[in-house]
């Protein structure tokens, strides 16, 4: 059965938010403090297609879109409404198309001469990128279909908020573990 008997957590979901948010940003300042104390540095890993790139900027972009509207929201107000439900429901349009877009090259290192070379945080994050995307996509088409009563459809849109959380962070921390190996701190 779909969403059969899922528990998620009692806590608020704009503490779980800010609690993950502040983990995952003390992680990485630990990180980027430990590299430039160290100065532990590799080659930098040369990229081969501008388009690529661009497409992924993009993508980073709509999902940082897709962020603000969404818990930008529900920090301020607690819930969805207004603009940024609009904006984020056609944000998320491009979202899935880019997602489509991005599967087909990235998680087997479609722009990297070597994918040997690629650091571990940059691969692994990728594919969990990609997971968490699919879904945080999935659950919604889900609900758009006749199938969810209203109580599996409040699930579902718990699930969502989950997936999304999961999404953005695991967005950040690809994009900081590219930011690394593009200047060579690994």
């Amino acid at each position: 059965m779909l969403f059969a008997e899922v528990r998620l957590p009692d806590i608020p979901f704009p503490q779980v938010m800010l609690g993950l948010f502040a983990i995952v940003g003390i992680g990485l300042v630990l990180h980027l403090l430990f590299v430039l104390a160290t100065r532990k540095t590799q080659p930098a890993i040369r990229r081969k297609n501008i388009a690529i790139r661009g497409l992924y900027v993009l993508f980073l972009i709509v999902v940082a879109t897709l962020a603000v509207t969404s818990f930008g929201s529900i920090l301020k107000v607690g819930h969805m409404s207004g603009w940024a439900l609009i904006g984020h429901t056609v944000v998320a349009g491009a979202f899935v198309f880019l997602l489509l877009a991005m599967s087909a090259y990235l998680p087997r290192g479609g722009n990297c001469e070597e994918t040997s070379d690629r650091w571990w945080l940059a691969r692994w994050s990728a594919w969990s990128l990609m997971l968490s995307s699919l879904v945080a996509a999935a659950v919604m088409f889900s609900a758009m279909l006749p199938i969810l009563d209203t109580s599996r459809l409040q699930l579902a849109m718990e699930i969502h908020r989950y997936a999304g959380l999961l999404v953005v962070t695991t967005a950040v921390v690809h994009a900081y573990s590219l930011l690394c190996t593009r200047c060579g701190w690994r």
